[in-house]
């Protein structure tokens, strides 16, 4: 069956960008602008005699004629130009940071999440869409760090992350629920569900864990309900408002949960962990088995079944 852009879901949009040859394309801008970036400080130091306003500049207008370049181009690569020119951008405001002192990281965040998310409009691309997201929760969780919002957590950072990335889902499922009609905006729906998802999932499954958190008994005991709360809310959430990225992110994250607990087994010796090693290879490979027999009962909750 035949599905229009406007009938993709977040996830086709997703696994349709995720091809080797994009990633080629990905990792080839990632390592150019580093490089650029190496190049542009050792001669910034090397050259004193040429002003430091000069490579500024010229960060600035290379990122502004890739950006407005790979928009004029008629080419399969178009967006990653444009990903190329927004990336340069970036690295003048890092540039520009350094050299002129700025004190707080915000002002340069926000300038770039603010570039990123237009010039991922203007291009009607899922991949700067999706940097814009990752731009922009980066800003709003170090503009709120800033203004000491994080002391709220005391020692649990991740569940600050786990709040910041929530607060990007929870703007999408009202988008969703609002029956809104996105347009331009669309762009950013993958990036907000899924980066925001594994990120507030993954950083709330993590720091419930005392693997990584030596978490004190009454910290563990309270993180281990509120967990699971979360999670089989997010899969309530995401069944009753028919929004199945958000149910199958959070059940899968519930599972891995689940798992997460036999690290958190005490174990003194060798034999020990091994057999509590056997004992969680028989519990995956028993949900495993009951998710292959059981696709329509399970289907809902799992990453890819849904798919």
């Amino acid at each position: 069956m035949d599905c229009t852009c406007a009938e993709l879901t977040p996830l086709q949009h997703a696994a349709g960008f995720i091809t080797f040859v994009n990633v080629m394309w990905v990792i080839a801008v990632g390592l150019g602008v580093v490089c650029i970036g190496m190049l542009a400080a050792f001669y910034a130091r090397e050259l004193k005699n040429v002003p430091k306003a000069v490579w500024e500049g010229l960060l600035y207008l290379s990122g502004l004629g890739l950006t407005v370049g790979g928009a004029l181009v008629d080419s399969v690569a178009a967006e990653f130009i444009g990903l190329a020119g927004v990336c340069l951008f970036g690295l003048g405001l890092g540039f520009s940071a350094n050299w002129r002192r700025w004190k707080k990281p915000t002002p340069i965040l926000v300038m770039f999440s603010i570039v990123g998310c237009a010039v991922a409009v203007a291009y009607d691309s899922y991949v700067l869409g999706t940097l814009g997201i990752i731009a922009t929760m980066i800003t709003v969780g170090v503009g709120l760090a800033f203004e000491r919002v994080i002391d709220w957590f005391g020692d649990h950072e991740l569940l600050y992350v786990s709040a910041i990335a929530f607060f990007f889902v929870g703007i999408y499922v009202l988008g969703e629920v609002a029956i809104l009609e996105l347009g331009a905006l669309a762009v950013f729906g993958p990036g907000a569900i899924y980066l925001g998802a594994w990120a507030g999932f993954g950083s709330l499954v993590f720091s419930a864990s005392t693997y990584r958190t030596k978490l004190g008994a009454v910290d563990y005991l309270v993180l281990q309900p509120l967990t699971a709360l979360i999670c089989v809310g997010g899969m309530a959430v995401g069944e009753v408002l028919s929004i199945p990225d958000l149910a199958e992110n959070a059940g899968s994250f519930f599972v891995l949960w689940l798992f997460s607990k036999f690290i958190d087994i005490p174990k003194d010796n060798v034999p020990q962990t091994a057999f509590i090693g056997l004992a969680a290879a028989a519990s995956v490979w028993c949900v495993a088995w009951f998710a292959r027999t059981h696709p329509d009962l399970v289907g809902p909750y799992l990453l890819g079944f849904g798919a």
